[in-house]
């Protein structure tokens, strides 16, 4: 390979991998420089290859000085001049020699090391402005190439090596975890950082390689001053934490300080570097229609294709060339041949496009295919002479002879694309602007052409070419052929500006308010849009600051000016404007949206004809736009720009008159619905200076909203306030007390309180005054909801003054009640019983209804606070029953929330559940989002009480994301408080710890913290500390709360109080019964029933914990009266463990053990240790010593599961020391002694040092080493994962234990590996060609199965040995690799299953010869065990290597195996591997006199799924019932593809009962079947033989399981027949009659049927009508229709009665599909046809992109020569179109149904 492309010169080969070869190579288009050139290996890359087509132009777009360049992405057409058949795709990017950073690092000074750390920042800091995280930096990714230079590696290769898991073992320890362990959702910009933080450690420090908890030590030779390492270590610390939150160093930042520490002089220009425009962006917001486009090309490559031409429409700028560029780019890369014109001003003459067309076809046109038709095309294309000889003369000098020039040009494409295998692609750009001639050829074309895979695909502009011309009249043929498809292209939305606006500047966010302004300015048209921003920059509007960020002149957006692009075609536009156009046009620019034309016709005052001709020139000369709506045609004028030089130009008084004559015509034409116009009638009426009326629109279709606090309702309120915001208008005052009360129940406080002062100063100003008492209200009201509650008392007092002083009594009787309020939620308890009485006496003397919702739920919260339930919810009650009285539903789910919230004090959960549900609902259809929260939180807090902690969990954190929406601080605060609880008592210690973490920063922050919010957050951090076993920290934040839950919550009160009392036992041994008497006493008198019972079963354990089992028994009794009305998993679970705890028998001991397993499946881990203990000791006790030692290892092991993410050491360890783990060591030492005969020293907690971790305290490595063979074997017997294989005690055991079955090989080995490592989770990947991954072919778990990660197989893949990781390993080299663990996971090995081939000698450029072991990597070995106990050690991963061939061998046997024997679609096995099974299985059946039935399975109306969706759709079909019908069946049965669609299964030891029921169960789950893009249901039929009871031979068994199979055909389809001896005689029957058809058996048996039935229909003794039903759904069914309609005629011919009947439907239904047309012509001419109706349907389906076109046969039905009806059947076209063969069987049908007529 010496020429690529005949561009690229290949100097040398520089690497050959598995991936790909890299070569250097010369540009010699562009001055000979030098490149990298990669080409890929396509069927390991391609994922990278799939992202570099749609990507690499992007990426090509970031250029910064210090990062290598990438260049090209393409796929090879030529080398060395010559064509090359195959898809070989190749990138180049940037060359360098330099040498990397790892090679120089030692020779380095400290001022050229700073030097290259801020270079690498201002790189980072580009490409995190870019939107791009690099991922991957590390010392062999950057390259020194001089003192004031260097390059990191080009984003490609980066992108490739991450696609790969493909990391030299440097750069491994520079990737950031969250990228290792690639968790997308975390992976950030700091990725980056914390490479960037390890690159500085790498530079300056002398141990990088050290473990976590050392100091770095800096290199003296640089001589660091102690600020700068102080400096540089807090730095480094903070980027390199694990934490991705933490590293939140700007990097802009970063530089400066490091410059000033280090004081260097280091200089780098952001204008320079990021200020430019960049236009050459990736398309954007055209993905469905290149979609579209690909999907073609898929058909087309398998054959399904029917479309001959793609027609691309849309107007002038939208991006049509962009569009085809990006197509034609995208079908190269898919190695299609892809010829492209663009028609300009210069080849738009004649068939000069067909000249440029086949002057590019003829370069690989095939010689002989040139020379036939050389002579016809000598006139388009002269150089065909000097091409063949000058002797060829053209034919072509007449115009007579152009049709034969059309004829050949279509027979010359049919030769050229006639390969199966290439498909030809003809682009044809602006195809609007060519001659006649030239689209008379394209029609041609596409009319005539018969083969070939050719496709066209053609752009046009529609609303450029004149109607009733030439050019339409083809355009508008092709419209309407089937064969030619359309696609759309529109002005992209405001998200896809946002976008397009981000690529231009450069950005990393989508700056969507620039993109408003832009839609609204330019209407989304990509051209418009460029030129704006261009305009916008030269002028220096649109610039770029220094520090960093895109800015503009002008202050608001509505003050920029966007000139036009074309300012002089503008002037000229307006100059034949104002001549002859001026009066329509100067309606159409006051108009803010199109106008119809009814209303233009209207305002003009113009005749029709008239107006049609003026606005078809407008059209013509695109001056204005036409577009279609339901309402038909509307105009526009499409220049924005002119649009506004019209209107600036138009006098005010004349500006006036328009806009009023509009709007009073708007108002005059849709008097009944003004909501259809409202935004155009607003704009009218504003602009002529009728802002009263405006407003008093708007306020009446406000009182229409059912939702008065919703979205809709918000943006109508602030649409009145904008038309009134600047003027005296007497509607302001209410609409600002609406639009505050809106924003004060939406919780936009900030929003009330502004618009409550204004409401305020316009009340003054009017003198209004009671408006500035509810103002004064709202304020007060909304300090009370932020919590500036002492802001609220003093805003209420004042307003009461006010009220009182202008004599306004509601006025007075709310702010009353407002101060009652604002004391209450204060605690400011006194008087305000008498308070709320003067209120209600002065309420009824003056009559004030209004007040009394509001007044009885301030009583109601009252009488509960003094404890009178009871009389609260009475006034509850009472409160909702007034607010429903007053419309105010929204104010009326308060009551509802308090009666609730008593119902929960009182245990009373579903009352509860009840009240909070009805509130919830109303506040969220009035979208009330700060209620909305407190609802779905207290929904919650039920939940959580109930102990549904998932269901809880769900509804918190939805309430905290409200929280954070509004800036709800309480919020916030509430439902963070509450998702820390959650993770308290589900066990997960590191998650409420992260939450702890969350609930102090924002305690600190928030101000305004309610009394409520506060006890809670006290209760909180008492239960933290209560779980982690900080009984100091817990009992003095147990007893805060407890104060002050005293004041108002009673179940919390006795939470706190109870929690104490159990803090004294833990901490102190104290068991004071008398206290815990009084307690249980307390509850019970509350009635806090699941309260209650949670503190009972917890004293429960205390009491068991005591050894007390009397006082136990006792609390067991009172629990019994609570457990059927009060019960949760959780309380049982504690239950059955206290009841069989106590007792010592074999069937307790069993029942530990169920119980054991089931808590762990649900996560409840504190229990799971108190289990295990009781099990170790009762087992010890039993002398099972084996046993106890496992058990008491799984309570350690435990422990330490739950607190080994817990960051905090001093949490961990009294945690630790709150279970008792010193004390379980020491029961395991005497475990230990009796089995081993052996003391261990173990470590105890007090006796860690301050620097070590909680893993030294876990370790049991030394266990391990005293254990032989027979003591391994026993310990693990009882080990449910490797039961079956505790004898297997060696690998001379196992393979004597290995047979000929690969599959139970691998198993068996699989087993007696993770036996001998004690893994929990293990299985053995192999590599899947089609899925180009890796996938396991056997797998054995515990709980959750193996996540595979890409990097680690990489990573194990560079070892030939297999890695170990562990987080107790920590001088191993692979331990620095502990970021691979999963989540949870103790150690993990990995091994490759590699065997050595050939040593191979490769000669390399600038080497010696160098001789390489050549390995196959054929799959892994994966382990991996939670557990600390375990044997995952380098003697294990030697055990392994061991193993390898044997492994290896089994894998390439199975494969050979699986190949011959799987059907790749389904799964499923062969028909020959079946039917050798079958034979196996009859002789074995006949030897052990036992039953087996046979089953064949046949998919109904499979071709009617194939023709309907296309065989791709098919073949997912049976892809998805093969997989089905493997999970129904038993691994004893077989199952396997007989054929098509066609499966068979042998059903091992079954009768004839069972195999039906084993059918029936297989054909209902089939009907189940969910499959994309399949509408309808998918059903099967099932015939079943029986062995020996209906045949002893196997062809005679499948001869009549094929025939039940015919015969559940017959009867209807989806359903399961057994064979029996009256099915063969009955099956020859309808054979013989079915035979005189069509011969397809299974078509002929579905047609004669139909024919019967039609027969038995009419000899039926039924009504008329009922036959009529009948035999419609008949027609229905056998011809896949839609609609069925019988149209009675009478004797004239007229229509009597329409009968008509729809698929699915058990009832009449009407038909909406019927042309009367069509009908009229079949009475007229008494003939049927079938047709398509291009009439009917086309607005039938608005969600589909065509309309709902119908396929139409329609028939007369003709009696004694009379017309009694009409037969008429419909079917959408998308669906299936009516051929002759149906038309056929349709009018034999109703043929014989014509008789009852």
């Amino acid at each position: 390979m010496k020429l690529v492309d005949n561009r690229y010169k290949v100097n040398k080969l520089i690497k050959d991998s598995t991936y790909s070869t890299i070569y250097e190579v010369v540009d010699i288009w562009d001055n000979d420089k030098k490149l990298f050139m990669k080409v890929y290996n396509t069927e390991k890359q391609g994922k990278v290859i799939d992202y570099f087509i749609n990507n690499f132009i992007s990426i090509s777009r970031i250029k910064h000085p210090y990062l290598l360049t990438c260049k090209q992405f393409s796929i090879i057409k030529t080398i060395d001049g010559r064509k090359v058949k195959i898809k070989q795709y190749y990138s180049t990017t940037e060359y360098t020699d330099a040498p990397s950073l790892e090679e120089t690092n030692n020779n380095l000074s400290l001022k050229e090391k700073i030097n290259i750390i801020l270079r690498i920042c201002t790189v980072l800091d580009y490409l995190h402005h870019r939107g791009i995280v690099y991922k991957l930096l590390s010392p062999t990714h950057v390259f020194i190439e001089n003192d004031e230079n260097l390059k990191i590696m080009d984003l490609a290769t980066i992108y490739e090596n991450i696609s790969n898991s493909e990391y030299d073992n440097i750069t491994r320890f520079f990737i950031a975890p969250e990228v290792i362990l690639q968790q997308e959702n975390k992976i950030s910009s700091s990725a980056d950082k914390y490479s960037l933080g390890m690159l500085m450690a790498y530079l300056l420090t002398d141990n990088f390689f050290k473990d976590e908890q050392m100091p770095y030590i800096y290199k003296h030779i640089l001589e660091m001053s102690e600020y700068q390492i102080d400096f540089m270590n807090q730095i480094i610390n903070i980027l390199t934490n694990k934490n991705p939150f933490v590293r939140d160093i700007e990097i802009n930042g970063l530089i400066k300080e490091i410059k000033r520490v280090f004081n260097v002089d280091y200089k780098y220009d952001l204008i320079k570097e990021r200020g430019g425009l960049n236009f050459e962006t990736k398309i954007i917001g055209r993905d469905r229609e290149i979609n579209k486009i690909l999907e073609n090309d898929d058909s087309i490559s398998k054959g399904f294709n029917t479309i001959k031409m793609l027609l691309i429409c849309g107007e002038d700028g939208v991006g049509k060339t962009r569009f085809l560029k990006e197509v034609s780019y995208l079908l190269r890369m898919r190695g299609r041949d892809v010829y492209s014109i663009e028609i300009n001003d210069n080849n738009n003459s004649n068939l000069m496009p067909l000249t440029e067309i086949l002057r590019q076809t003829i370069k690989d046109t095939p010689e002989q295919i040139v020379e036939k038709y050389a002579r016809e095309f000598i006139d388009v294309l002269p150089e065909l002479k000097f091409m063949l000889g000058s002797n060829l003369v053209s034919y072509f000098s007449d115009h007579k002879y152009r049709l034969r020039l059309f004829d050949r040009v279509t027979n010359y494409f049919e030769d050229f694309a006639s390969s199966r295998e290439e498909v030809k692609y003809l682009i044809i750009d602006n195809i609007e602007k060519t001659a006649v001639d030239f689209l008379y050829l394209i029609d041609y074309l596409l009319k005539n052409i018969s083969y070939g895979n050719l496709m066209l695909i053609v752009s046009c502009d529609e609303k450029i070419i004149l109607r009733n011309s030439d050019k339409y009249d083809v355009f508008y043929r092709w419209l309407n052929r089937e064969y030619v498809a359309r696609i759309k292209i529109s002005n992209l939305n405001l998200n896809e500006i946002g976008e397009f606006v981000q690529q231009i500047l450069g950005i990393n966010y989508k700056p969507l308010k620039f993109a408003a302004v832009l839609l609204k300015e330019s209407r989304g048209n990509p051209r418009y849009i460029e030129y704006m921003i261009k305009d916008l920059y030269v002028k220096g509007e649109l610039f770029f600051v220094e520090e960093g960020f895109w800015d503009l002149k002008a202050q608001r957006y509505s003050e920029i000016y966007f000139p036009s692009s074309l300012d002089e075609a503008l002037k000229s536009q307006l100059e034949i404007v104002e001549k002859k156009y001026m009066g329509i046009m100067k309606i159409l620019s006051a108009y803010k949206n199109s106008v119809s034309k009814a209303i233009l016709s209207r305002i003009v005052y113009m005749d029709e004809d008239k107006l049609n001709k003026i606005l078809q020139e407008l059209t013509s000369m695109r001056l204005i736009d036409e577009v279609v709506y339901d309402w038909g045609f509307s105009y526009s004028i499409n220049n924005v720009q002119l649009k506004k030089l019209i209107y600036y130009r138009i006098p005010k008084d004349e500006k006036e008159d328009i806009h009023r004559n509009i709007a009073e015509l708007l108002q005059e034409c849709y008097t009944d619905n003004y909501e259809m116009v409202m935004e155009e009638l607003i704009h009218h009426l504003v602009a002529s200076n009728q802002r009263e009326k405006a407003i008093n629109i708007i306020l009446n279709l406000v009182k229409k909203q059912n939702n008065l606090y919703g979205t809709k309702s918000l943006l109508l309120w602030e649409e009145a306030y904008e038309i009134c915001k600047d003027i005296d208008i007497s509607h302001k005052i209410s609409i600002l007390e609406a639009l505050g009360k809106i924003y004060y129940m939406r919780g936009k406080n900030d929003k009330a309180l502004e618009i409550y002062e204004e409401l305020h100063k316009e009340g003054l100003k009017y003198n209004k005054l009671e408006y500035c008492v509810m103002a004064n209200i709202g304020i007060s009201e909304t300090y009370l909801q932020i919590g500036l509650n002492s802001k609220a008392l003093k805003k209420a007092k004042e307003t009461i003054d006010f009220a009182r002083q202008i004599g306004y009594v509601r006025g007075i009787a709310e702010s009353k009640l407002l101060y009652c309020k604002v004391l209450f939620f204060s605690n400011i308890m006194e008087n305000i019983q008498e308070y709320l009485n003067e209120v209600k006496i002065f309420a009824l003397e003056n009559n004030i209804g209004e007040v009394f919702g509001n007044l009885y739920n301030l009583m109601g919260l009252y009488q509960y606070y003094i404890g009178n339930a009871e009389e609260a919810i009475g006034y509850y009650k009472k409160s909702i029953k007034y607010f429903h009285q007053y419309g105010r539903l929204i104010d009326s789910t308060r009551p509802m929330n308090n009666i609730a919230l008593i119902y929960v004090v009182l245990g009373q959960y579903d009352n509860a559940m009840e009240y909070y549900q009805n509130a919830l609902a109303i506040v969220d259809k009035q979208e009330v989002l700060n209620l909305k929260l407190a609802y779905l939180n207290n929904i919650g807090e039920v939940y959580m009480t109930k102990c549904e902690y998932e269901k809880a969990k769900n509804y918190f954190e939805e309430a905290r994301e409200i929280a954070k929406e509004i800036g709800d601080g309480n919020g916030i605060l509430i439902t963070s408080l509450n998702l820390g609880l959650i993770y308290l008592y589900t066990n997960k210690y590191d998650q409420a710890y992260n939450y702890y973490n969350i609930l102090k920063e924002e305690y600190s922050k928030e101000k305004n913290i309610s009394f409520e919010v506060e006890t809670q957050y006290y209760h909180f951090l008492g239960e933290f500390y209560f779980n982690f076993g900080k009984w100091d920290e817990a009992k003095t934040w147990y007893f805060k709360a407890m104060q002050q839950y005293k004041q108002y919550d009673t179940s919390g009160y006795l939470i706190s109080k109870s929690k104490l009392a159990q803090i004294e036992y833990l901490s102190k041994g104290v068991f004071n019964k008398e206290e815990f008497d009084n307690l249980r006493a307390e509850f019970k008198s509350k009635g806090l029933n699941y309260i209650r019972r949670k503190f009972l079963l917890y004293l429960g354990v205390l009491s068991f914990m005591e050894q007390d089992y009397d006082y136990l028994m006792d609390i067991l009794t009172e629990d019994d009266q609570l457990k059927d009305d009060y019960c949760a998993q959780n309380f049982e679970f504690i239950r059955q463990l206290l009841i069989s705890g106590m007792k010592d028998d074999e069937r307790s001991y069993n029942n530990l053990i169920k119980l054991e397993e089931e808590v762990k499946k649900n996560n409840l881990e504190n229990l799971a240790i108190i289990i295990n203990l009781l099990l170790g000791n009762r087992a010890f006790e039993r002398g099972n010593h084996f046993q106890s030692f496992n058990f008491f290892v799984e309570a350690l092991d435990i422990i330490y599961r739950l607190i080994k993410n817990v960051p905090i050491r001093d949490l961990q360890i009294s945690f630790t020391k709150t279970q008792n783990s010193d004390q379980i060591k020491d029961k395991l030492s005497k475990a230990i002694y009796k089995v081993f005969n052996e003391k261990i020293v173990w470590t105890r907690l007090d006796e860690l040092k301050r620097e070590d971790n909680i893993e030294k305290y876990f370790d049991y490595s030394s266990l391990l080493d005293l254990m032989d063979k027979i003591q391994f074997a026993k310990l693990v017997e009882k080990n449910v994962l490797y039961g079956d294989i505790k004898d297997i005690l060696d690998i001379s055991n196992l393979i004597k234990e290995l047979t000929d079955n690969y599959k139970y090989n691998l198993d068996l080995i699989l087993k007696f590996i993770c036996k001998e490592t004690l893994a929990q989770r293990g299985c053995i990947l192999v590599y899947d060609e089609i899925k180009n991954e890796y996938v396991p072919i056997v797998q054995i778990h515990s709980g959750e199965n193996i996540n595979l990660n890409q990097n680690l197989l990489a990573l194990a893949n560079r070892y030939d040995g297999g890695i170990l990781l562990s987080t107790s390993l920590e001088t191993n080299v692979i331990g620095l690799y502990k970021e691979l663990l999963p989540k949870n996971t103790k150690a993990l090995i990995c091994v490759p299953i590699t065997i050595k081939e050939k040593k191979v000698n490769i000669k390399t450029e600038r080497r010696k010869n160098v001789d390489l072991n050549i390995q196959k990597s054929q799959g892994f070995i994966l382990l991996e065990t939670d557990r600390l106990f375990n044997r995952f050690d380098e003697k294990r991963i030697d055990l392994i290597r061991n193993l390898i061939n044997i492994i290896f061998l089994n894998i390439e046997n199975y494969k050979l195996k699986t190949l011959s024997t799987i059907d790749r679609l389904t799964g499923t096995h062969t028909r020959k591997y079946f039917e050798n099974e079958l034979t196996n299985k009859i002789n074995e059946s006949k030897r052990n006199q036992k039953s087996f039935a046979l089953a064949i399975i046949d998919v109904d109306n499979f071709k009617s799924i194939n023709d309907t969706y296309g065989h791709r759709i098919g073949d997912l079909v049976l892809s998805n019932i093969g997989k089905h019908l493997i999970e129904s069946i038993r691994k004893t049965d077989i199952i396997a593809r007989y054929g098509g669609e066609e499966f068979v299964i042998l059903i091992d030891d079954v009768e004839e009962e069972q195999a039906i029921k084993v059918a029936e169960k297989i054909r209902r789950g089939i009907s189940k079947l969910d499959i994309s893009n399949i509408e309808h249901t998918i059903t099967i039929s099932i015939g079943v033989s029986l062995f020996p009871k209906h045949s002893q031979f196997k062809e005679e068994l499948l001869i009549k399981a094929d025939q039940a199979l015919y015969s559940a055909k017959r009867k209807g389809k989806n359903r399961v027949v057994m064979w029996n001896t009256n099915l063969s005689n009955a099956l020859d029957r309808v054979d013989r009659l079915a035979g005189i058809l069509t011969g397809n058996i299974n078509v002929d048996q579905t047609n004669v049927t139909a024919i019967l039935d039609t027969i038995s229909i009419i000899k039926s003794s039924i009504s008329k009508d009922e036959k009529i039903f009948l035999f419609l759904g008949k027609v229905i069914e056998v011809l896949q229709a839609e609609y069925c309609t019988l149209i009675e005629l009478d004797k004239d011919g007229n229509i009597l009665f329409n009968y008509s009947r729809k698929r699915f439907d058990k009832n009449w239904s009407e038909n909406n599909y019927i042309n009367h047309k069509i009908v009229e012509d079949a009475i007229i001419n008494k003939k049927g046809e079938f047709l398509i109706d291009w009439d009917t349907g086309n607005d039938a389906v608005l969600n589909l992109n065509t309309p709902n076109w119908q396929s139409v046969i329609v028939l007369p039905l003709i009696k004694d020569n009379n017309m009694r009806g009409i037969g008429y059947i419909t079917v959408p076209i998308r669906e299936k179109e009516f051929d002759y063969n149906s038309y056929n069987l349709a009018k034999t049908l109703w043929d014989i149904f014509s008789t009852i007529m």
